[in-house]
């Protein structure tokens, strides 16, 4: 079944790229996407499955689950082999046998990778291969070293590898390029934010009509992101079906915002909330004088934590909450008497800093 996505058209056909080349040529290949959260990856890689079964392909899909405090040290650096096997035993139309997966599953990474390249040798034989595989940011290094080894034994076979990550294409499977004897076709997508009219299409495929003023502001400040449009489009659907104020950030997004501020910490997320009261960049020493209760090396570790999980970009020499309708919902979602504090503080450095006018603004909020 295809898929059909707004705003990508550019990005399929070059997702699909290695999908056609291992049709023309026999021979296998690498898509791997990259990107931040919420950017589109996983819709990408379902509607590349997609246009692969109308080719002809035999389709295996699955995703990495992200492993539990303590699960990846437990498995020894083998999280994510599982969703590897559960791809190769996914869909209508099976790459294996229930107990050939049987098989597979009781062997060491280095037998299993051996046993698997021959199955799926004898599959493409048949029909062309896709194996898509998803979250790979959440994969042990053991189940990495066996994509590289399968990737690299099967060039020489019609068998197409679409791998997802957050990781930058720098960092994520390093050394594909040059995998295997064969060398290893591979390619790189990475998706980018919708640009305003994809993502005013995108809500009026959603709604059924266009975007009202509230809503069109909302969407101003989602950066593009994909995921954050569906569900401001979604949560406002449902709260107009509850007869509830479709004027502000849905409730089911500042839940989302809660929990992952949560799971930060408590630096990281204080720097998080000063950054989205100050409404400006925000420099590292900036936040030390805001944050008397950090030390300045815990500051600098909270930035880079924010900047690692997309929660912060830099500006500059600065940095700021990366989505505006993020920030929003931070700020919204801050207790009155911490809100209020916050401001004041604020309101205070800005005027000591020479800048009334910035002062006046939190003074008034």
């Amino acid at each position: 079944m295809r898929v059909v996505l707004r705003g990508r058209s550019a990005e399929m056909t070059a997702a699909i790229g290695p999908l056609r080349r291992a049709v023309r040529t026999g021979r296998g290949g690498m898509l791997l996407v990259t990107g931040e959260p919420g950017i589109g990856k996983s819709a990408l890689l379902a509607a590349v499955a997609g246009e692969a079964g109308t080719l002809g392909f035999r389709v295996g899909a699955a995703a990495v689950v992200r492993p539990a405090p303590g699960e990846a040290d437990r498995a020894g650096g083998g999280h994510g082999v599982e969703a590897l096997l559960v791809a190769l035993r996914s869909g209508p139309d099976p790459l294996l046998s229930s107990g050939e997966l049987a098989e597979l599953s009781s062997l060491t990474p280095v037998l299993l990778a051996d046993r698997a390249a021959s199955l799926l040798a004898d599959r493409a034989g048949a029909s062309p291969v896709l194996v898509v595989v998803d979250d790979l940011q959440w994969a042990g290094p053991a189940c990495l070293a066996t994509l590289q080894a399968l990737a690299g034994r099967l060039a020489g076979q019609p068998v197409v590898w679409a791998l997802g990550s957050r990781r930058t294409s720098r960092d994520f499977l390093r050394g594909l390029g040059e995998a295997g004897p064969h060398g290893l076709h591979t390619h790189w997508v990475r998706p980018g934010p919708l640009a305003g009219p994809d993502v005013t299409a995108l809500a009026r495929d959603r709604l059924g009509h266009e975007p009202d003023g509230a809503l069109r502001r909302m969407l101003a400040g989602s950066g593009g992101n994909p995921r954050l449009i569906v569900e401001v489009i979604e949560g406002l659907a449902q709260a107009a079906a509850r007869g509830e104020p479709t004027d502000r950030i849905p409730s089911a997004l500042v839940r989302t915002v809660r929990r992952f501020m949560t799971r930060l910490g408590q630096g990281p997320r204080e720097v998080a909330e000063v950054a989205a009261v100050l409404g400006r960049p925000l420099s590292a020493g900036e936040a030390c004088v805001l944050l008397p209760g950090q030390a300045e090396a815990d500051v600098a570790g909270s930035i880079d934590r924010g900047i690692a999980t997309g929660l912060l970009s830099e500006s500059g020499h600065a940095v700021r909450v990366r989505f505006d309708l993020i920030r929003e919902a931070i700020h919204g979602d801050l207790p009155p008497a911490r809100r209020a504090g916050l401001h004041l503080r604020c309101g205070r450095y800005l005027a000591a800093a020479g800048d009334p006018r910035a002062a006046a603004g939190h003074a008034e909020a």
